[in-house]
């Protein structure tokens, strides 16, 4: 019986990092996405040959991806699971990218307001 005990114990002790990957996949998502909408920024929001919704999908999914790598990352911490480096890096960068997309939103709406000035 009390092996049985210490066999679940460390049964969940060594829980997997399943949340701490999908966080670090996400984290990378988002960040490929960042890339994507600041290169091409030019050309998908302001070209008229350009498609206006190929932009909109692209920053839904951004912010989509960002959000769902945030919640990975708490869920992971919550159930504190090992793989220290992934977990740490995945938690690093969505926490960032989350600054970056806070800081974007603000610097657009100070620049609308001194344009519209």
């Amino acid at each position: 019986m009390d092996d049985i005990l210490i066999d679940s114990e460390h049964s969940e002790r060594t829980k997997s990092a399943t949340f701490a990957k999908l966080a670090f996949g996400c984290g990378i998502l988002t960040l490929t996405l960042f890339a994507i909408l600041f290169i091409n920024s030019l050309h998908l929001f302001r070209s008229p040959l350009g498609h206006p919704i190929v932009a909109r999908m692209v920053s839904f999914t951004t912010l989509l991806s960002l959000v769902l790598g945030l919640i990975f990352s708490i869920i992971s911490l919550v159930r504190k699971e090992k793989l220290k480096y992934i977990k740490a890096i995945a938690v690093t960068l969505n926490i960032g990218l989350f600054v970056l997309m806070i800081g974007s939103m603000i610097f657009a709406l100070v620049m609308d307001i001194k344009r519209m000035s």
